[in-house]
């Protein structure tokens, strides 16, 4: 049971990582650069296909849609 209970606490964590990630690009781009929205979804993307490589799909389609 402590093995299921920290696999879920780890994917929980991922996702709020991966969602402070977003959140910075989010910020960065609207506060600090001014551009326009492609390289923002270019961003967003690359943001969402790095952390399905390093940590999987749950954790990168969780945050796909606020990307």
């Amino acid at each position: 049971m402590w093995i299921k209970l920290r696999t879920g606490v780890l994917k929980v964590l991922r996702i709020v990582c991966a969602l402070a990630v977003i959140a910075a690009v989010t910020f960065l781009y609207s506060r600090v650069c001014s551009v326009n929205s492609t390289p923002v979804a270019l961003t967003y993307l690359l943001v969402v296909r790095a952390i399905a490589t390093v940590w999987g799909l749950f954790e990168a389609v969780a945050i796909a849609p606020d990307g």
